[in-house]
């Protein structure tokens, strides 16, 4: 009779003991997972809303193709050297000067930003909540060309203010015109000969290759603001030629 009294209390600690080792636990692990589960459909959702946004800023650069060609006309993702030398020799030779030096320097890096892993940017070692990252940016190279012509000072002015608005980025670092003193000796020297030798500077995008992170700020937006093509087509009005069929190979482009 008193091991049945005894009974219940026992029962009762028990199940207190399982719940305090078992149960609780169990509930607390349940609603950590139900927690996580949480996050990574929002997480999902994000991405998703991001692929539809990704997918209206493929619609938007294909129904602004010819403002997109203007942007890699103005900023190529390649050097394209041959055309800078091909167009720089033509301008000179339309602005009625001769080309007696052109010469590229090395390609040198001017910004040079590591491309974001989106497979672990932004997580943390213990696997936790990812924290926002920086966005990849685009790698910046630039290269210079030196470039002296022979002229009259009328003429060497047309010619750079002729490049100063060609459709490809540059800027002029340096410029110094003197005499022209190469044909002093036979006599033929006149006033109006002078040279110039200039120092410009071009450069282009490599292109990314590297997987975009979701967390970029490319998708913030649906679409892409081209209003700096429209700066570009009505400031700068020297058309950007690119190489024909019969340049390649020529030996001599300098020579008519």
């Amino acid at each position: 009779m008193k091991l049945k009294i005894l009974l219940a209390p026992i029962l009762i600690v028990l199940i207190i003991i399982m719940a305090v080792w078992f149960v609780i636990p169990g509930f607390q692990d349940l609603n950590n997972k139900k927690a996580d589960l949480e996050k990574a459909n929002a997480k999902l959702a994000d991405i998703q809303n991001k692929n539809s946004k990704a997918d209206r800023l493929m619609q938007s650069l294909d129904s602004n193709n010819d403002k997109l060609n203007t942007l890699l006309t103005y900023i190529p993702n390649q050097e394209k050297e041959e055309e800078i030398i091909s167009n720089l020799n033509s301008l000179a030779s339309a602005a009625g000067l001769s080309v007696f030096s052109m010469s590229i320097a090395p390609v040198e890096i001017a910004a040079n930003v590591p491309a974001v892993d989106a497979s672990t940017a932004g997580v943390p070692a213990d696997g936790g909540e990812a924290m926002s990252a920086e966005a990849a940016k685009p790698t910046i190279s630039n290269f210079k060309v030196s470039l002296g012509v022979a002229g009259s000072y009328e003429n060497i002015k047309s010619l750079i203010i002729k490049i100063a608005s060609l459709r490809r980025f540059n800027n002029i670092a340096g410029l110094e015109i003197s005499k022209d003193t190469s044909a002093k000796g036979a006599g033929q020297t006149s006033s109006n000969d002078l040279q110039a030798n200039m120092s410009l500077n071009f450069n282009y995008i490599a292109r990314n290759n590297s997987v975009i992170n979701i967390d970029d700020t490319v998708f913030s937006g649906d679409g892409f603001d081209m209003s700096v093509v429209d700066d570009i087509q009505s400031k700068m009005n020297t058309i950007v030629n690119g190489l024909t069929v019969g340049a390649t190979g020529v030996a001599n482009p300098f020579v008519k």
